[in-house]
């Protein structure tokens, strides 16, 4: 019973197992693949591939009916498909191309219609941009202007490339309607990144059709060509054409060994240059003429003209006239100027250079020299009978190396020396001449000059400083005018600017006059009455210029105490606000007070300020000790039944430094005073010393300086 259920149970399964494997092949297709599949990075016009796996694991065959690639950048993505189905549990492979055309982030769905459904998958990438070269022509246009027919201009063109590929230029050439007038290299290049080729334009007008050519330089790639525009204005080949003024001429009648000189002007009127090969004279009589001044002559630019001299210069007694041609051997041709002169009777003749002489203004007892040259341009002897200086002023001038003269031969010359020697400061220009008495006639030079007489005021020294003088002792120096001109000086005024308490001049009387080179020599004297610098300008005045001189000395004080007493005779104060000086120390006496200092009562005022910052009050006298060595101790002597004095220290800035108050108790009584101390510390830095004197004397007070 066992065994059956046993055999019962085995068959029971096998039918379970048979029957699982039947409903599993029977089972539909299932699409297994990727769902999002994202590219490398790739450049525009570049490709990647990506091999998508479609795996069927039903059981039964996957078909594959219909692809289709959609979204926004379904241009940039494609698909390569060789199946149409997919056997169960088998696996299949289809291409998908990512081929970006413009740059940015791409995004496209492959939707795949099978048996069993519609499947997505999503394809991402991003597309960089392609590396490509930048052509930039320099200059873009250029125009070479007028250029004559036959000659060249050039110009260079810079081809630039500013991309990130290599330009791959293929040629060069130039096009346009006039590009035979035109020509460049054609050879083409390669042109990294960043870096430049040039190419050499050539312009050779051959023809006047066009007033004005164009053309384009042209420079080809494989994406195609890039322009420079040209243009350029032929000209017509210059040609030299000759003119003179005159034509022809004809002298005035001409003594032998005389001359007669014509200016002749050539002139170029044409737009080439003329060559003048030779400037000659022909003709019969050619002899009785001569050039000058045309050797040098041999070519003339368009448009010039330059000028040469033709002269009659008869020679032969016997002809009553010449007749010649001056004739030009050019490039343009042969050109002449017809020449006529009348011939006259020999004679002698007469000529100055200068015929007149106005000399350089010169100062008296100075000298100015001129050159004379005389010349007998006739045909026989000049006889010079004399040469003398004629006029008003002719004692202002003098001649030198004329007594030897006595005759010049036909076409001699000879020289002498005429100056120019005022010395009459009276007069501001003279005039004269020289007189020739020759048998040709007499003949003058005229003689002119300009006469200086300028004073000049000089002194020494220009500044002086007397350094440190004692206080109440003096020191002097001199001081030195001089006429360093050559007219007569006059000095108006000498005179002190400031300080004229310390400084003196002595006295003197003025005008003073002082002829060239003369001096006047006057004493300063410095007699300091307080310590410190002090200055002063000398100022002196005259018709050759002002001078002045910069006098500076310092006061210096050797004392160790200074004690002033408050007596009518030391300090005599006068009214309320009255400033004294004793002993170098300045003192102001401020305000009234009731009580009397030795007698001096003073009156009301208002608060008086003298120094930085130190207001004065009524009842008070101020001292300055700005001028003074630096404080060592300050001491007072007073007297009264009832004493009340109070001393106030200041800085230089007017800043309190200390006060303090003298009561009786100090003074003891009135008969038997003693001297007190004002007790400070740092005395150095005292500058300004206030009392007020409430009650009581004050016999003086008594200052020890360092």
């Amino acid at each position: 019973m066992k065994k059956l259920a046993k055999i019962f149970m085995a068959l029971l399964l096998l039918g379970v197992v048979v029957s699982s494997c039947e409903k599993e092949e029977n089972a539909p297709a299932e699409f297994k693949s990727v769902e999002k599949y994202d590219f490398e990075p790739t450049k525009v016009g570049d490709t990647r591939t990506f091999k998508m796996v479609i795996a069927n694991d039903g059981g039964q065959d996957l078909e594959l009916k219909n692809f289709a690639m959609k979204g926004v950048s379904k241009e940039d993505f494609d698909y390569k498909i060789e199946i149409k189905r997919v056997k169960p549990k088998e696996k299949e492979s289809i291409e998908i191309i990512f081929a970006p055309k413009t740059p940015g982030r791409k995004k496209a769905t492959l939707v795949v219609d099978t048996n069993v459904g519609s499947y997505k998958i999503s394809f991402l990438g991003k597309a960089e941009p392609k590396p490509a070269p930048k052509m930039v022509i320099t200059p873009e246009k250029y125009d070479f202007g007028a250029v004559e027919i036959g000659k060249k201009a050039t110009k260079k063109f810079v081809v630039a490339n500013e991309g990130n590929a290599d330009l791959v230029i293929s040629k060069a050439e130039i096009t346009g309607m006039n590009a035979d007038q035109f020509s460049v290299e054609k050879s083409g290049a390669t042109i990294a990144p960043n870096k430049k080729k040039e190419y050499t334009v050539t312009y050779q007008p051959t023809n006047m059709d066009n007033t004005t050519v164009t053309a384009s330089l042209a420079i080809h790639t494989e994406e195609g060509a890039s322009y420079a525009s040209l243009s350029a204005m032929p000209l017509p080949k210059p040609v030299p054409t000759f003119e003179s003024d005159p034509t022809s001429h004809t002298f005035k009648a001409t003594y032998v060994g005389e001359e007669t000189g014509k200016t002749i002007v050539i002139k170029n009127s044409g737009n080439a240059t003329l060559k003048i090969n030779s400037i000659t004279l022909v003709g019969e009589n050619a002899d009785q003429f001569k050039l000058a001044y045309h050797t040098s002559i041999k070519e003339l630019v368009a448009g010039g003209d330059i000028k040469f001299v033709a002269k009659l210069a008869p020679t032969d007694a016997t002809l009553a006239s010449a007749e010649a041609k001056i004739k030009f051997d050019t490039n343009a041709g042969e050109y002449f100027v017809d020449l006529i002169g009348k011939i006259l009777e020999k004679k002698p003749a007469f000529e100055s250079d200068p015929t007149s002489h106005t000399f350089e203004a010169t100062y008296v007892g100075e000298e100015s020299r001129e050159t004379i040259v005389i010349k007998n341009p006739g045909n026989t002897t000049l006889k010079i009978n004399s040469i003398t200086l004629v006029g008003t002023n002719k004692n202002q001038f003098k001649l030198e190396h004329h007594t030897v003269i006595k005759e010049l031969v036909a076409g001699g010359y000879t020289k002498f020396k005429v100056v120019f020697a005022p010395t009459d400061v009276t007069l501001a220009s003279a005039e004269a001449k020289i007189k020739f008495d020759t048998n040709a006639g007499e003949y003058f030079v005229d003689l002119n000059g300009k006469i200086l007489t300028q004073p000049e005021l000089t002194v020494n020294p220009e500044e002086y400083d007397f350094g440190k003088v004692a206080v109440g002792k003096q020191a002097t120096t001199t001081i030195t005018a001089t006429n360093t001109g050559n007219g007569e000086l006059t000095i108006s005024e000498i005179a002190l600017v400031e300080n004229t308490d310390v400084f003196t001049l002595e006295s003197m009387s003025f005008p003073i006059k002082l002829q060239p080179n003369e001096e006047k020599t006057f004493t300063l004297t410095f007699a300091p009455t307080t310590a410190g610098k002090k200055n002063t300008t000398i100022t002196i005045s005259s018709n050759g210029g002002d001078a002045k001189v910069s006098i500076t000395g310092a006061g210096k004080t050797t004392e160790k105490s200074t004690k002033i007493y408050f007596t009518q005779e030391e300090t005599p104060f006068g009214s309320c606000g009255s400033e004294l000086e004793v002993k170098g120390i300045k003192m102001l006496m401020t305000s009234e007070s009731k009580q009397y200092v030795d007698g001096i009562l003073g009156k009301e005022c208002s608060s008086f300020a003298v120094g930085p910052k130190i207001n004065l009050w009524p009842g008070e006298i101020q001292m300055d000790l700005t001028k003074k060595p630096p404080l060592k101790g300050i001491y007072l002597l007073g007297a009264g039944n009832n004493v009340s004095i109070t001393v106030g220290l200041y800085d230089k800035d007017g800043k309190k430094l200390y006060t303090h108050d003298f009561e009786e108790s100090e003074y003891r009584d009135f008969y038997n005073p003693i001297e007190v101390s004002v007790s400070y510390s740092n005395m150095k830095k005292v500058k300004y010393v206030v009392l007020f004197i409430a009650e009581g004397y004050l016999n003086y007070i008594h200052f020890q300086f360092e």
